[in-house]
């Protein structure tokens, strides 16, 4: 449920804060193992083929997931920069995001 949840084009909106972007490959790479492998195991096409509701949410839920996501990487190159002001914001996006992929963080 994790792997379908998860999002590299997400993932490389939070990558452009970091000055470190060197392990961009290895993860992505991993990821694209890790996603082949689960597939291979449970022998299905897609992830969750064998879980169709909780498929279905997921790709329901991630589109409007996405917009929270921008926000959040908005929010936090503010914050960053020295704009404390937004850290009421920043933190009601962390819950929102958390809520919204059902996870606590």
């Amino acid at each position: 449920m994790t792997l379908a949840k998860s999002s590299m084009e997400i993932a490389a909106e939070y990558l452009e804060l970091a000055e470190d972007t060197s392990l961009w490959e290895p993860i992505a790479a991993e990821h694209a193992r890790t996603i082949a492998a689960v597939l291979e195991i449970v022998e299905a096409a897609e992830l969750l083929d064998r879980h169709p509701v909780v498929q279905r949410s997921i790709r329901l839920r991630n589109p409007y997931v996405d917009p929270m996501n921008a926000i959040q990487v908005a929010l936090l190159r503010h914050y960053r920069g020295g704009d404390v002001e937004v850290e009421p914001l920043l933190l009601r996006s962390i819950a929102g995001i958390a809520a919204a992929l059902r996870n606590t963080g």
